[in-house]
């Protein structure tokens, strides 16, 4: 029985022993890939950053000449006027919306000012 329990101990110290060293090799593993992405990282985003805005450029300069391309010299002036046109009439409908809601805002606001202002006020002594 003596030989049990002590075999038993053995067995129990080496297991704790395995534990420790593996959550140490793993912190240490950790520590390296928190290194790794805190020092790549930025540079990688920077990187990716120039990329796509390289591409974006790109893009939009290919976009501009299939437009240019695909529009008669006779009417791009026209369809430059009607571009402006929707453009404007989309800002004005954006506007008037966003005053819309302003004053819903407000008269809200309003509304629980004077209710905040019905309600009885304490003379300062507690309840």
């Amino acid at each position: 029985m003596r030989w049990a329990r002590g075999r038993l101990d053995r067995l129990r110290r080496q297991y704790l022993e395995v534990i420790h060293d593996a959550e140490h090799l793993g912190e240490d593993r950790l520590d390296e890939l928190r290194h790794l992405v805190d020092h790549l990282g930025p540079s990688l985003r920077g990187l990716v950053d120039e990329r796509m805005h390289a591409l974006q450029t790109k893009l939009d300069e290919i976009n501009r000449r299939l437009a240019e391309e695909s529009i008669p010299d006779e009417r791009r002036s026209s369809v430059g006027r009607l571009s402006l046109e929707r453009k404007a009439a989309s800002a004005a409908h954006t506007a008037s919306s966003v005053v819309k809601a302003g004053r819903k805002r407000a008269s809200g606001e309003s509304k629980s000012n004077k209710k905040k202002r019905a309600s009885p006020k304490t003379n300062g002594k507690g309840s």
